[in-house]
């Protein structure tokens, strides 16, 4: 199983669990209207990690969309985020070191179905965004124009030309950077995962994972722009890849993955433990000279980082 992805797969749910529950009895048993549209539970236990932890956002392998979770007190709603058919994450506001439960309700009335509240990204992670607004959201963004400045929202991806954007607000010192981007053939995909860079800033100190086609430049690790590591594993041209990046006391690892997660394809990693100050997070499409390529990205989001992470299971 993946070490920075730790989820449970709960299959076919219900089936012979002896925890189903009608409707009519979760009606009478519980104070939270919400669960009444729902007709089977399911309790899931999630043992500790080496510290305490909170507001972290689980990864749970499911087979179905309808579902809606609670803390332990069964009762209590929790936020969530459908990363796909098979797969959501839930944030949960606390797990001591000898773990906790949260619950999962799920077949929800068709009659009543709706969209939870509760589904909602942008609560589950510490920072996130889908690029799927018709304007890019300056809460989150500065923009930091280049000579032939592009930054625009189209079709649900971030499309950037000779332009970097820096979070306004948000900085990291330790986590887990997720995004999902694709290149034109004349260009690269620049993240900046911890820099000191703003508009006010004369030399910021910049840590730098980038990915192109570009000989001696396909899966590098920069510092300031200088490559301190690379491998040659070029990208494809308008290919949708996944990255992580995950940022600890001892330096970067940096991964990439095909687009559905399946197979990863680049790995490497620099050990650097200085530097450790938070810094902002930036996009940037890098292109060759007197070409003005574009990088597209689909979606970025930021996890925390422990060194040994929760496990989740089903009980029976």
């Amino acid at each position: 199983m993946d070490k920075y992805t730790v989820g449970i797969i709960l299959g076919f749910l219900g089936a012979g669990l002896n925890l189903k529950a009608s409707a009519a009895e979760v009606q009478k048993s519980y104070r939270n209207s919400d669960l009444t549209n729902y007709k089977y539970h399911q309790e899931i236990y999630i043992s500790g990690s080496s510290q305490e932890l909170f507001n972290y956002p689980l990864n749970l392998k499911i087979n179905r969309s309808d579902v809606y979770f609670t803390d332990s007190d069964g009762q209590s709603p929790l936020y969530y985020y459908l990363e796909g058919p098979a797969s959501c994450y839930v944030k949960i506001p606390q797990i001591p070191k000898e773990g906790t439960r949260i619950y999962m309700y799920y077949a929800q009335d068709a009659a009543t179905s709706n969209v939870p509240q509760y589904l909602d990204a942008s609560k589950v992670f510490p920072f996130f965004d889908d690029f799927n607004g018709t304007a890019l959201d300056e809460g989150k963004w500065e923009v930091i124009p280049g000579l032939k400045k592009e930054c625009r929202l189209q079709d649900g991806y971030l499309q950037l030309k000779d332009c970097l954007i820096l979070s306004r607000n948000f900085k990291i010192k330790q986590g887990i950077v997720e995004f999902k981007a694709k290149a034109e053939d004349n260009a690269g995909i620049q993240v900046l995962v911890r820099t000191k860079a703003s508009a006010q800033v004369l030399f910021p100190y910049e840590q730098i994972v980038y990915s192109s086609s570009y000989p001696g430049a396909e899966h590098t690790i920069a510092i300031n722009d200088i490559a301190k590591l690379n491998i040659s594993k070029p990208i494809m041209p308008f290919t949708d890849y996944m990255y992580r990046a995950t940022l600890n006391t001892t330096g970067i690892l940096f991964e990439r993955y095909s687009q559905d997660q399946q197979e990863k394809q680049a790995q490497i990693q620099f050990f650097d433990a200085g530097n450790l100050e938070q810094g902002y997070l930036g996009l940037k499409a890098d292109a060759v000279p007197f070409n003005t390529g574009s990088v597209y990205f689909d979606w970025i989001r930021v996890r925390p980082y422990v060194e040994v992470e929760p496990i989740a299971k089903v009980i029976k």
